[in-house]
């Protein structure tokens, strides 16, 4: 399901994906934001250097997708790959038209990271 002017799906907070149009591995990410009915802000690095060298900082590396997800603790983990970015987001929002709620009851994103 893809989002139109008629029926905007709500944007996610406390999450940011660093992207760039044109790549494959980032496309998959955004289709599956679509099949969820979910928004993630999207930082282009091509068309802004500041998410870029934001991406570099953190990363040590400027390579996408990569998924900047804020813990309720103020913390911040950055998630690379997009199978893994893809797995989180099924994890979290369900699958096709969840309503996300925050993360769900029980849900840990360490737990998830590593298995």
């Amino acid at each position: 399901m893809q989002p139109t002017p008629d029926t905007a799906f709500p944007t996610i907070a406390g999450l940011q994906l660093y992207h760039y149009y044109g790549c494959f591995y980032c496309e998959r990410v955004r289709h599956a934001m679509g099949e969820l009915g979910i928004l993630i802000e999207e930082r282009n690095i091509l068309e802004q250097p500041a998410f870029r060298r934001e991406l570099r900082d953190a990363t040590g590396r400027s390579t996408v997708p990569v998924l900047r997800v804020e813990q309720a603790d103020g913390s911040v983990h950055w998630m690379p790959e997009s199978r893994d970015i893809v797995r989180y987001l099924r994890a979290r929002f369900g699958e096709e038209d969840a309503q996300p709620q925050g993360e769900p009851e029980g849900f840990s994103l360490e737990r998830f990271l590593l298995g």
